[in-house]
């Protein structure tokens, strides 16, 4: 019924663009699952949230609910709202199960009160590495290549979540090998650093260490 009723409306939303009319203003978009990768389909808000959530997020989470159990995106099964850059406005956090502990899959932000995917940190159950961490300051770090010498330091930069940073640690104290390595951005080219360039880079980013304990809640309990 209510994959009939949000069909409904975007067919009533076509017809109105086509005459001109153009959507209204409180029509956002969502992320709905029909393949592989996430495609955008303008919806009306519905869904009822709870005070100080936010009727964006509540789509995204609902699409969540919708999706079958084999779906390639049906891992994540927690959420929480968290203000990870501190600008008064919270991001939406899901999570999943992994060896026992839930742990960050999916960042979402708003933006022009849309609720937009940022970013995936996910891990299979065989996957090396740590899990992602969420630091206080605002950075992510997550474990690129899922070897816990590659640290992936992500903060979020004007409404997104980039990842500013890669840093590399291929040391080897039983031979006594330095060998550390920065890159910038997505397409960022290694370069070679001193041990003490890497390690003020960590701690710049990792700040004092103080990690967030985020409020996980199961997604189909949402609303309730």
């Amino acid at each position: 019924m209510k994959r009939a009723v949000i069909a409904a409306l975007c067919v009533m939303l076509a017809g109105l663009c086509a005459c001109g009319q153009g959507a209204p203003e409180e029509i956002l978009t969502t992320v709905l699952f029909a393949s592989a990768m996430p495609t955008m389909t303008v919806v009306p808000i519905t869904a009822e949230t709870k005070p100080g959530e936010f009727a964006a997020y509540a789509i995204a989470i609902e699409a969540y609910n919708d999706l079958p159990d084999n779906h390639a995106y049906a891992n994540a099964e927690y959420y929480a709202f968290y203000d990870i850059d501190h600008n008064d406005t919270c991001e939406l956090l899901l999570g999943q199960v992994m060896h026992n502990d839930i742990e960050l899959c999916r960042v979402y932000t708003i933006r022009n009160g849309i609720a937009v995917w940022q970013e995936e940190f996910i891990r299979t159950i065989d996957d090396r590495g740590s899990r992602p961490i969420l630091y206080k300051n605002g950075t992510i770090k997550s474990f690129c290549d899922y070897d816990d010498g590659i640290f992936c330091y992500y903060q979020i930069v004007n409404g997104e979540l980039k990842l500013l940073t890669r840093l590399v640690d291929d040391s080897s104290p039983e031979f006594y090998i330095d060998n550390y390595h920065r890159s910038d951005g997505l397409d960022g080219i290694p370069r070679a650093i001193a041990k003490a360039e890497f390690n003020r880079l960590k701690k710049e980013f990792e700040g004092n260490g103080q990690t967030v304990a985020l409020d996980w809640k199961p997604l189909a309990e949402y609303g309730r």
